[in-house]
């Protein structure tokens, strides 16, 4: 399963700190930026389920909006 998101990370240093937050966080996901978008595109990847509402509300206590990509 592959879930995209549209956020407010705009450099290369929050992106690798958000990535390790969130491979700490939720095993078993794998997540990276594309920051040459220009939505700055959060990319999760799972072989299961992947809770949308937790990832958004996990970010939101670290200063970092995410919204799913339409």
């Amino acid at each position: 399963m592959v879930e995209v998101f549209v956020s407010d990370v705009n450099s290369t240093v929050k992106a690798k700190e958000i990535v390790a937050l969130l491979h700490k966080h939720f095993n078993g996901y794998q997540v990276n930026f594309d920051l040459d978008d220009c939505d700055n595109i959060l990319r999760v990847m799972s072989v299961n389920t992947i809770n949308t509402k937790s990832l958004i509300d996990f970010l939101a206590c670290h200063d970092v909006k995410i919204e799913p990509l339409n």
